[in-house]
């Protein structure tokens, strides 16, 4: 009677185990995103003379993770904070084209993800869909994101997305009398990390 009741303590105690282990794996965790320059967003475009680059000088955000699942996440990055390497007279026809005085913040947020599939090189892969809100209009965008454990707690995602300057209400920008014009699609990139 008494291995019987051993035997049953033991398999109490192997199931509390478990079901501790699993609550602890769907857990949830939020993780911080880290400022510049560990993690960097820029945007890539075209004009009819050169390419070119803006680059955010200072962002933030927050992820919540329950398992391997991304329940939330929102990034947010001051508009006139973004910056060129070019000159400024760029960043005055920018700040202009997205309304950066009506509209001051350029924001992701997200609404779904599938779930993060891990990869043969530990890197895992997920398409993450959201509002992505530039000069005050908001759109659902989709994009396919990859992350890596940056350490025992924390996450490096990279990924891009495109877009079209006017389906935000933006016009492409020109100077020189319309002797330099931009293209209207844009790529934003991202490398970012995030951690508790």
């Amino acid at each position: 009677m008494r291995s019987v009741r051993s035997l049953l303590a033991g398999v109490a105690i192997i199931v509390l185990i478990q079901a501790g282990l699993v609550e602890a794996v769907h857990a949830r965790q939020a993780l911080t995103l880290l400022p510049v320059p560990e993690s960097r967003m820029w945007i890539d475009g075209t004009s009819n003379r050169s390419d070119w680059t803006v680059e955010a000088k200072e962002l933030g955000g927050l992820f919540v993770f329950e398992g391997m699942s991304v329940k939330s996440a929102v990034i947010e990055v001051p508009a006139e904070h973004i910056e060129s390497t070019v000159s400024r007279i760029m960043d005055r026809l920018m700040y202009k084209t997205i309304k950066s005085a009506q509209h001051p913040v350029v924001s992701f947020q997200l609404s779904g993800a599938t779930p993060m599939v891990e990869g043969t090189d530990g890197a895992v892969s997920l398409t993450a869909r959201g509002q992505l809100t530039i000069a005050g209009t908001s759109k659902e965008v989709s994009f396919p994101v990859v992350g890596r454990r940056e350490s025992a707690d924390g996450w490096r995602f990279t990924g891009q997305v495109a877009m079209l300057l006017t389906d935000f209400g933006m016009e492409p920008p020109t100077a020189l009398f319309g002797a330099l014009h931009t293209g209207d699609q844009v790529t934003i990139r991202f490398d970012v990390v995030a951690r508790p």
